[in-house]
């Protein structure tokens, strides 16, 4: 398994704690934490993309009547690069939420995903 997904150490962690009938209060605050910086992140990704691709703009501005400027796109990848920070952690290395993603997706698909989305965190952006 690369570094871009769960390891083995917390794999084992969570699948105990999930296998407890009672979850405590650290299995909630996870999932909750997972759930909202993931959706998040994934929010402002597809902000991006709909700044950047005419035909999902004009989708957008047609579903919504909210327009999204091409020229916004900058300040959108650094608002993407800054939530996802934390949004990379909880879908692809770490709590209940990327607990469930590493055991249902196939590595030969989730790895490459993980390594492709980590360059819209910053910390992906100190790999090179």
């Amino acid at each position: 398994m690369s570094d871009f997904l769960m390891s083995q150490r917390e794999l084992a962690k969570w699948a105990e704690r999930l296998a407890a009938d009672d979850w405590g209060r650290q299995t909630w605050e996870s999932i909750a934490l997972g759930v909202g910086c993931g959706a998040l992140w994934l929010l402002c990704i597809l902000v991006l993309v709909g700044c950047l691709v005419p035909p999902i703009r004009r989708r957008i501005h047609s579903w919504t009547g909210i327009y999204l400027p091409w020229n916004i796109a900058i300040a959108v990848l650094i608002i993407t690069n800054l939530v996802g920070i934390m949004g990379h952690p909880a879908i692809f290395s770490s709590g209940v939420v990327a607990y469930w993603i590493n055991t249902t997706v196939p590595a030969s698909v989730l790895e490459p995903l993980a390594e492709a989305l980590d360059f819209l965190a910053f910390a992906g952006w100190f790999r090179l």
